[in-house]
Parts: C-alpha cells; sequence; structure tokens
C-alpha cells in the first residue's frame, strides 16, 4: 500500500477542522509514576511482611522509632504522590481540544490550508504562502514553491508532494498504522501515525508521534491526538487584518 492510499481518506473531505490534545504531558507522567510503582510495592511488602531495613548503613526492625518514623514518611509522600498523579491524570484527561488547522476552499473555490499554532498563523494555498506572527505583527509572503511543499510536509503531510522515505503502513479493518522518515539536515524525524476509521472506513481521528533521532539516539519530539470536526460545512476563519489584507486585495 503506498501513501496515497492515506492520502484519499483526507481529500475525500472538501473542508474540514482538524483539532488536538497533546498527549506528551500524558506520556511523561505515566512514564515517571511508572518507575516509581514498583520501588513503592518493594516497601510496601516488606512493611507487611514486617521485615528490617537498612537505613543510613544501620538494620532497624518493626517497632524502632526509626523504622516506623521511615515508614509513616514513605506513606505521606505516596500518598502527596497519588493525590498529584490522579488530578494531573484529570486535568490531561479531561483537557479542551485545540484547533490547530482548517481546509477548505476560498472564493474562488481555490483549496486552501490555515495552519494556527502559538504565535503563528499560516495560510498556505498550492501557488504561496502567507505566514503571520502574532508578536512582531510581521507578515511573509512565498510563492517558492519548495518552501510551501515543505510547510504542506510538517503542518499536513497528506496535502504535501514531497516524498518521504522508509513508508511502512499496516491495515486492519479499523485502523491503519504508518511509518515514515524525512531528512532534516543531519537530522531525521520519524512519524509514527495511527489512523481510525469508523465502520464506513471513514476517517474519524488520528494520533501522531514524532521522534527526533541524530548520531544514534532518537527522542520523542511531539504525542497528538488529532480529530476531525465540521466535516464538508463551510469553514469560517476570523483572519488578522494583515493576512484579511492581502487575501482580498490579491
Amino acid at each position: 500500500m503506498e501513501l496515497n492510499r492515506i492520502k484519499q481518506l483526507f481529500l475525500k473531505f472538501q473542508s474540514y477542522e482538524l483539532y488536538y490534545k497533546d498527549r506528551m504531558g500524558l506520556f511523561i507522567l505515566l512514564t515517571i509514576f511508572g518507575s516509581l510503582i514498583p520501588f513503592w510495592i518493594i516497601f510496601i511488602i516488606l512493611y507487611v511482611l514486617q521485615e528490617s531495613i537498612e537505613i543510613n548503613d544501620s538494620l532497624v526492625y518493626p517497632g524502632d522509632p526509626a523504622y516506623i518514623q521511615f515508614y509513616l514518611w514513605l506513606f505521606i509522600v505516596i500518598g502527596l504522590s497519588l493525590f498529584l498523579f490522579f488530578g494531573l491524570l484529570l486535568s490531561f484527561l479531561t483537557q479542551k481540544r485545540k484547533l490547530i488547522l482548517s481546509v477548505g476552499m476560498d472564493s474562488n473555490q481555490d483549496p486552501f490550508v490555515y495552519y494556527q499554532a502559538k504565535n503563528t498563523r499560516e495560510y498556505i494555498q498550492s501557488n504561496r504562502i502567507i505566514q503571520y506572527d502574532d508578536k512582531s505583527k510581521r507578515v511573509n509572503v512565498s510563492t517558492d514553491i519548495a518552501t510551501i511543499q515543505n510547510r504542506l510536509a510538517e503542518v499536513a503531510f497528506w496535502l504535501s508532494n514531497r516524498r518521504f522515505d522508509k513508508i511502512k503502513i499496516k491495515e486492519k479493518s479499523s485502523l491503519i498504522k504508518v511509518k515514515f522518515s524525512k531528512q532534516i539536515g543531519n537530522a531525521k524525524q520519524q512519524y509514527v501515525i495511527r489512523l481510525h476509521l469508523d465502520e464506513s472506513g471513514q476517517l474519524q481521528s488520528f494520533s501522531q508521534t514524532i521522534y527526533d533521532s541524530s548520531y544514534g539516539s532518537s527522542n520523542i519530539k511531539s504525542m497528538r491526538k488529532f480529530y476531525l470536526e465540521n466535516v464538508n460545512r463551510q469553514v469560517r476563519i476570523q483572519f488578522p487584518k494583515e493576512i484579511q489584507s492581502i487575501l482580498y486585495t490579491s
């Protein structure tokens, strides 16, 4: 199966909005507490079995003041940690979806992509890209095809004509897993994407994990879950006036 099969899942829709939830914080939280749990379990088992433990190079036994004080502080730390864990877990699980991408047609029925990130707005079409910085209020317009395709590869790979390396695709009834990579200078980025389909085979949502690899090491750059909303409905966007002035005079 080629990557074109994946692109067709998106190209079925003329317009849509893409919302996301960041999963990086949840991943870090589960990793940290997952590493602490075995340590806690060991000491809890020792306490239940009333085994002696070594504190400051001295062996202490159940009933000793040092033994009691150690476990008192241990259980306080565990209790506070669990309280913090479940508070953060609830916060991550109930976070609101954020709009990051809008795809639609302009007044001339030409397709466009509108990307919204922190302090950045980008209006992308096949022949130009308008980039706007919220802080400086500066606008940059480029008609360089390579620049346009590179940005599409970053924000909406399914709309880019750029070639990707080492594409691997596995498909099940309601899930398609895609792996591919791209070279950025001396570094490489690997994408792992899981697309979730409904019973009719329509795309509903997808998760994306990006790894940065260089000099033999690999680190997770981002983990996000994306949701398609307002599919095939009119996309209404409140453009900054700096972008509006370019769109309405071109």
